[in-house]
């Protein structure tokens, strides 16, 4: 006698239940029937062609049959049969973040309101918000440094940790940024993260020296530092640690505190990131978070052991439920659609139940639902999704080429998302402006163009010789280059 696997059971149980309406359904409908039975027994013959329908034929079971086995077969379907397991791979990106906050008593620094170190913390919730891949960590520090979390996917432990970082919390006052970059990096290589990203909150540190050539260090090894900065270049005095005043310098002024921007933009220069002073808006997190895309990047690792899910057996009863419902629809059906199914030729070429049902494109999408991009790109036949695809699998210059005849506002949207990760910026930004003449009103469209034009004006700032050709014409632009700086610190004081 057969005897059952010793893990069979049912992933959902409940469905069971659904059995006892076909049972009720099924005795009323027997009742039924030995209710004509019994009428007949008990009525004169010549009434029962009045009283009876189809009076003289014979009560097929057969229909009740059909209904009864269909019925169990679906609720046996739906319950999800199960005995063995399937093991599953799953992956994890391989990209890690970690935030270096300044602690120093120049945070407490009131030039943009409510402070310094408060902007700093929303900053961080920016970022924490905008970035959705890898494991992100904290680590603050003033005359040391100190891990607040280490790397973590739960970016919502980090934002509840943030309203409790204040200057006062930092045993020793200081300003050295150097060990603390140290200790980030070293958080990145304990989680086996090979390529990371550094970013350091800070108003500027007094070890410039040994953070640029920290710096230099982690660039060779993988790790970018890119740097935002905070405060205005005015500057405002820093409040003393008794909370009271505030601290002095040698002749008994008030010591301003005031951004240094020009060396931090120079210590994200050395760390191959960017620098980013702070934004009303969430232009200085993107372009903090985007960079400039990375030679030999993994995309992902592949966690020890994986994981192991039921496999559902259930589906294999689709079948006979079909020819069930065939066999109760027209008489006959059942042996022709056995016949046709065993008489038929098998094609040559590869045929998937699913070609039965779905188109390709179809098939892709749900594919790329899914999160197996890579599968998805070669089923898509439009080039538009096709495009889509390759993106989200990475291949963005594939996704460029594929996407440069999309006709409509959307595809030149998505054909600039492809460039501009591919580090084509010029022709993303014509993309967005392509994309803008078909859809004015298209925001995203308007944002990413901003983002792009800033990222190139930087880069242009940064090539060499513009620096000598500024300064050559320093003293016919003075005027003009005090307003700039004037603006700068406007912009700084309105976020």
């Amino acid at each position: 006698m057969p005897h059952l696997p010793p893990d069979f059971h049912f992933l959902r149980p409940f469905w069971l239940w659904a059995l006892v309406p076909a049972a009720l359904l099924l005795a009323g409908l027997w009742w039924q029937r030995l209710r004509a039975a019994g009428l007949e027994r008990i009525c004169d013959p010549g009434l029962l062609p009045h009283l009876l329908v189809d009076h003289g034929r014979r009560a097929s079971r057969l229909p009740l049959a059909l209904i009864a086995c269909a019925w169990l077969l679906a609720v046996t379907a739906l319950a999800g049969p199960v005995w063995q397991r399937q093991p599953q791979q799953v992956f994890r990106l391989g990209s890690g973040r970690v935030l270096v906050l300044d602690l120093s008593p120049s945070m407490a620094a009131t030039d943009i309101t409510p402070s310094r170190l408060a902007r700093a913390r929303y900053e961080i919730e920016d970022l924490l918000r905008n970035n959705r891949e890898g494991r992100t960590g904290l680590v603050v520090f003033a005359a040391e440094p100190h891990v607040v979390v280490p790397l973590t996917e739960d970016v919502a432990t980090i934002a509840a940790m943030l309203p409790a970082l204040a200057v006062e919390i930092m045993p020793v006052a200081g300003d050295l940024a150097g060990p603390a970059l140290a200790k980030a990096a070293s958080l990145l290589r304990q989680a086996g993260v090979k390529d990371g990203d550094l970013i350091l909150v800070s108003d500027g540190v007094d070890d410039l020296a040994s953070c640029l050539e920290r710096a230099g260090e982690l660039r060779q090894q993988g790790i970018r530092l890119s740097v935002l900065g905070i405060g205005t270049a005015s500057g405002a005095p820093v409040p003393a640690p008794s909370g009271r005043g505030f601290v002095t310098g040698p002749d008994g002024a008030p010591r301003l505190a005031r951004l240094d921007s020009a060396s931090l933009t120079q210590l994200a220069t050395a760390g191959g990131g960017r620098y980013s002073p702070l934004l009303a808006d969430d232009r200085d997190s993107f372009a903090l978070l985007a960079g400039p895309p990375s030679q030999g990047r993994t995309g992902g690792e592949a966690l020890e052991g994986g994981v192991e899910r039921w496999q559902e057996e259930g589906v294999w009863l689709v079948l006979p439920i079909l020819l069930l419902a065939l066999a109760g629809c027209r008489r006959g059906w059942l042996g022709l659609a056995l016949f046709l199914f065993l008489a038929a030729p098998r094609p040559a070429a590869a045929f998937g139940w699913q070609d039965l049902w779905l188109r390709p494109d179809q098939q892709a999408a749900g594919l790329l639902a899914a999160g197996q991009a890579k599968e998805a790109v070669a089923r898509f036949q439009d080039p538009a999704w096709r495009a889509v695809a390759q993106h989200q699998a990475g291949d963005y210059r594939a996704a460029a080429e594929t996407g440069q005849a999309a006709p409509d506002a959307r595809g030149k949207y998505n054909l600039g998302n492809s460039l501009a990760k591919a580090g084509r910026l010029p022709e993303a930004a014509e993309a967005y402006r392509q994309s803008l003449q078909l859809a004015p009103d298209d925001g995203d469209a308007q944002h990413n163009l901003e983002l792009v034009q800033r990222l190139l004006d930087e880069q242009e700032r940064q090539q060499p010789g513009h620096d000598q050709d500024d300064q050559g014409s320093q003293d016919q632009n003075q005027g003009q280059g005090q307003g700039q700086d004037g603006d700068q610190q406007e912009q700084g004081q309105d976020k």
